[in-house]
């Protein structure tokens, strides 16, 4: 079990002191450092500064080199610095909470002592000798025992039990005073309108959330935005398909309210469809086209690849033909070929004419697996040709390769240069050579006998249940549709009342969906930005920094040029002035800065989009902005399914109502059935209130959603598993829960008849000095999970924390309900402590607790 989790050490002499807020009781402490962040004492610092300096002091009156060496490193109090670092956790139950290897007093020993454990063994026999040293100088620790080179301390539990009052009385669950920090923005969630709300967007949303409980937690004024994607191509795509098939037989009146949100996600994935190739055609290629293979010879130079052939190729009805040199097999004169004209983009690159060793080649000749199409299965003496003339290829490129290379060895042995360097050299070169190389298959594609040249590759794959008009083409359907969407964005660009009337209306229904997603999820926002605010803003400063020569033009675009900084160009003002997200991002950020007077900000964006805010944070970083050095992009990982991505296109997404509702259903099986009154088989006494039933339905969710999304670190894909993630028991939010619930039932039943005084000198049990270390380590998590932008930190303590109570609870021996009552009070003060931790934890991850479940 972690001892301490993660703990933000402070060791100078201004943080070590308690501080005189609300957490003084509880030794808790907390300064503004040089950045503005909080840093958080823990509780047992100063036992360990105190530890190391009376250490230091009996090691130097064993050894005076020691005091001398201390000396010359910077004095005490930089020796003890670097030492509190080196203190570890012992490694097994029962030998303390904090353990001090002496082999890092060896430097300063200069050889006078070989072996570390003679270090321990004197500190240990001087406290032993001076019992008063202990008392005076580390009143909190109750024994200090030598282990080999290691001193294992055990503190005091009255010590560690002083966090027990703090927890139950509330003063260490309020968050830390604001002391000089900066003022944080965290802007998250950002989805676009028009756009359904799906799992996906749930990891955004759920770890922004609780980014912002937790940096107010420790102490940070923190402003939460979102921002909307509001206007562009989607929304258009949205609108065209409303207008083009929905709405000639429908009415908007006709949709519910409840529904309107995941309507427009529905409309536009399906316009998303209706405007791509691929929905029309198997061969999505509009540019590529058949073309006649007319001959075929072998490539005139004797040193070029055997596998290559001079092809030519007819290639339009007027019987243009071109020359291509191929690598490809398993075609032959007549057939009809799948072809890559010059003048057009393949895999990023524009095809060229091209000299293939002598011989200029006019386009390619594309193989099955270039376009992505399954190869057509061979028949067995298709499948034996092919094999033949392979060997046939392979053979010949062998017998060219080993003459090659005996001719250069002969050049070389003529020249003198033939010397065991030489030789060596050779084989290593034949050795590579002779390495097998996976054969991959490269098939020219070949389509249907009787295709006409120059007839597209769209038209030669259209599916037969797509049904054109007289005349009608596919690339023409195709180009049509977006031509239409295009010009939806143009009338929406213009502010043409119609479409903008439809536009504010629909934007309307998305963002209402959205607020009440936020509510469900108890997220919250103090402002809202949409992309549509700083469009003309943004255009504006792109050019005022251009003419200032921050920004320049390059093919008639506007830009940055980071190439120095190995960031490639960003365009922020394309050639017809229009300008891109980058573009909007850099207006915003200038509104952060001096609307809100922001001193941070983090954008919490999945990690696709890394380079892109690289690329912003210089550019404001060039045009002057001093904080665009304390603007963050937190990256995270992608939400799959057990099975792989989600895709809208295979319908593998799962919306929010789908969500919701599969958690309902699971939840209200697994937990809350038997106390439903509509169950004949529930108990008169277990009854709930359907209010209850509703309540406990929703935050069981909310864990189970809120829980799965944060436990895993942001640097790695999660896979969603619905049954895994509302289990009861193991690593989830709803164990979680039900840990704090069980202990509540139990304070709740025993506390109101207690009558005992809590004595934390009674908890003197392994599991229990656990624990109180565990409790005691509690806010140096928070905060290194607010300051690492790492959530799964404190679900990692939860879960321990939970685990080690329910270690407690199993032993018999610590019954509450039988304990005499000074025991029954402490162990009572003992586990609300426990729950109290729970609940804040469970609070800064955005999940409420239930006091019954």
């Amino acid at each position: 079990v972690v001892l301490f989790a993660s703990a933000r050490l402070t060791m100078s002499s201004s943080s070590s002191s308690s501080s005189s807020d609300e957490h003084k009781s509880s030794s808790v402490s907390s300064s503004a450092n040089a950045q503005g962040q909080s840093e958080v004492q823990h509780p047992f610092d100063p036992v360990r500064e105190a530890l190391l300096r009376v250490a230091l002091g009996l090691v130097a009156a064993e050894w005076p080199v020691a005091a001398e060496m201390v000396g010359k490193q910077g004095g005490e109090d930089k020796v003890v610095a670097g030492l509190v670092k080196r203190l570890e956790t012992p490694a097994k139950p029962g030998m303390g909470e904090i353990a001090l290897p002496c082999f890092h007093f060896m430097r300063l020993l200069k050889g006078q002592v070989k072996n570390p454990a003679q270090v321990s063994s004197a500190v240990a026999k001087r406290l032993e000798e001076d019992a008063s040293l202990l008392e005076k100088q580390l009143p909190q620790v109750e024994s200090i025992k030598q282990a080999g080179p290691y001193l294992n301390v055990t503190l005091k539990p009255a010590f560690m039990a002083r966090v027990l009052t703090g927890l139950n009385d509330g003063s260490l669950t309020a968050p830390l005073p604001n002391e000089g920090r900066d003022k944080v923005m965290i802007e998250y969630s950002q989805p676009n309108t028009h756009k359904a709300f799906h799992v996906g967007h749930m990891r955004n949303a759920a770890l922004g959330d609780c980014l912002v409980r937790l940096y107010r937690g420790v102490g940070h004024e923190v402003v939460a935005v979102n921002y909307f994607g509001d206007e562009g191509a989607h929304i258009a795509k949205c609108l065209w398909y409303l207008r083009k098939y929905w709405l000639p037989s429908h009415s908007l009146d006709e949709i519910a309210e409840e529904a309107r949100g995941e309507f427009l996600g529905d409309m536009y994935s399906k316009a998303v469809a209706e405007l791509d190739l691929g929905t029309l055609t198997a061969y999505p290629f509009p540019d590529f086209v058949a073309a006649k293979v007319v001959s075929i010879e072998h490539h005139p130079n004797p040193a070029a690849p055997k596998n290559w052939h001079k092809v030519v190729v007819e290639v339009d009805a007027e019987g243009t033909q071109r020359e291509v040199v191929c690598g490809g097999e398993g075609y032959k004169v007549g057939d009809i070929v799948a072809y890559a004209p010059v003048g057009l983009k393949f895999n990023k690159k524009l095809i060229e004419p091209k000299d293939m060793q002598g011989v200029t080649s006019h386009g390619i000749m594309l193989a099955y697996r270039e376009v992505g199409v399954k190869e057509p299965e061979l028949s067995e003496e298709e499948q034996k040709e092919l094999e033949t003339k392979r060997q046939e290829i392979a053979a010949a490129q062998a017998a060219a390769d080993k003459e090659a290379e005996e001719k250069e060895a002969q050049q070389q042995e003529a020249a003198g240069d033939a010397g065991k360097g030489g030789k060596k050299k050779n084989k290593k070169k034949n050795k590579k050579k002779g390495r097998k190389k996976k054969v991959q298959s490269n098939r020219i594609m070949k389509l249907p006998a009787g295709t006409k040249p120059g007839t597209s590759l769209a038209e030669v794959g259209k599916f037969d249940s797509v049904e054109l008009a007289d005349g009608e083409t596919v690339v023409g359907v195709w180009k049509q549709r977006n031509e239409e969407a295009r010009a939806t964005l143009r009338a929406m660009e213009a502010e043409e009342p119609e479409i903008t009337a439809l536009w504010e209306k629909t934007k309307k229904w998305s963002l209402d969906e959205f607020k009440r997603i936020y509510a469900w999820l108890s997220a919250n926002f103090d402002h809202d930005f949409f992309e549509s605010e700083v469009a003309d803003e943004s255009a504006e400063m792109v050019r005022e920094y251009h003419k200032k020569g921050v920004l320049i033009e390059s093919n008639g675009a506007i830009g940055a040029d980071l190439s120095k900084f190995k960031l490639g160009f960003s365009v922020l003002l394309k050639s017809d002035g229009t300008g891109l997200y980058a573009t909007k991002d850099l207006a915003l950020a200038r509104r952060k800065f001096d609307q809100f007077k922001i001193d941070k900000s983090i954008y919490i964006v999945d990690a696709a989009q890394t380079l892109h805010f690289q690329q912003v944070f210089k550019v404001l970083e060039l045009m002057g902005y001093e904080k665009a050095k304390k603007c963050f992009h937190l990256p995270y990982g992608m939400v799959v399914l057990p099975d792989g991505k989600m895709s809208s296109r295979k319908g593998t997404v799962k919306l929010f109502s789908e969500l919701k509702n599969g958690l309902y259903e699971s939840i209200y099986k697994d937990y809350l059935s038997k106390y439903d009154p509509s169950n004949p088989e529930a108990k008169a006494e277990d009854h709930w209130t359907t209010e209850q039933l509703e309540d406990a339905k929703r935050k069981i969710a909310l864990a189970t959603i809120k829980y799965g999304m944060l436990k895993v670190g942001t640097d790695m894909d999660i896979v969603f598993d619905q049954d895994q993630w509302v289990a009861k028991k193991g690593d989830t939010g709803p164990y979680l829960m039900y840990a704090y619930a069980r202990i509540r039932k139990m304070v709740n039943e025993f506390q109101p008849t207690c009558t005992g005084t809590v004595k934390p000198e009674l908890l003197t049990q392994d599991s229990e000095r656990r624990t109180l270390a565990h409790l005691n380590g509690m806010w140096n998590t928070i905060a290194d999970a607010a300051y690492k932008y790492d959530p799964s930190l404190v679900c990692r303590y939860l879960f321990e924390l939970a685990q080690l109570f329910s270690a407690w609870y199993q032993n018999k021996a610590n019954s509450v309900k039988d304990a005499e009552p000074d025991l029954q009070a402490t162990r009572l003060a003992f586990i609300g402590a426990i729950a109290s931790a729970l609940k804040l934890g469970l609070g800064f991850l955005g999940i409420e607790t239930l006091e019954r479940m």
